[in-house]
């Protein structure tokens, strides 16, 4: 045993080995999950913007809000993601739809706070967010949104609206309104 290091070196190793390779089994479990998670969503997607391509009214009151909203999305987002120039896609569409696509994301980067919608999306979302919010009957919301987007445009600290915003904000309560707006609207929204 005169090279017992050699032995020892070789151990040393073969754990190496063993530890780099159970990293990587768990590396690669996550990604196939994620991806799937990925996949599952973009089959959701496309089955609700199947639904909702020409939905009808029944249709459209049988479904749970969040879903009609996601559905009415999906339709719209698929027409700007087939278009050369999606900025001017979605500058014709009717108002409706431009409201209802707006508080889609609105909803989606406002739960975390005011001041992440607006520092995270551009025009015109920013400024259809005051607009969209009165026009579906959440007058309240839409009076704080247009005074932080002025403060916002003024390179003014929009922080100090997420609390009040905060207590205002309800999703469940916004969605349902969303879904009566489209029921209002079906035939503009959904052409």
């Amino acid at each position: 045993m005169e090279y017992w290091y050699l032995w020892v070196l070789f151990a040393v190793l073969c754990l190496v080995t063993v530890f780099v390779l159970y990293k990587a089994s768990g590396a690669l479990q996550q990604h196939n999950n994620d991806k799937k998670q990925l996949l599952e969503e973009i089959d959701r997607l496309k089955a609700l913007k199947d639904k909702f391509q020409h939905a009808s009214k029944e249709e459209i009151e049988a479904c749970e809000s969040r879903e009609m909203l996601d559905g009415v999305q999906a339709v719209l987002q698929s027409k700007i993601e087939r278009a050369d120039d999606p900025e001017t896609c979605f500058s014709t569409f009717p108002l409706p739809s431009q409201y209802l696509y707006t508080l889609y994301y609105f909803l989606e980067d406002s739960e975390t706070a005011l001041s992440f919608f607006l520092g995270h999306n551009g025009e015109p979302l920013c400024s259809l967010a005051s607009p969209a919010l009165a026009a579906v009957g959440e007058e309240k919301l839409s009076a704080l949104v247009k005074e932080a987007y002025t403060a916002y445009n003024a390179d003014d600290d929009v922080s100090r609206f997420d609390a009040p915003f905060k207590e205002a904000f309800d999703r469940a309560r916004i969605s349902e309104h969303c879904k009566t707006y489209v029921l209002e609207n079906r035939e503009t929204v959904l052409s």
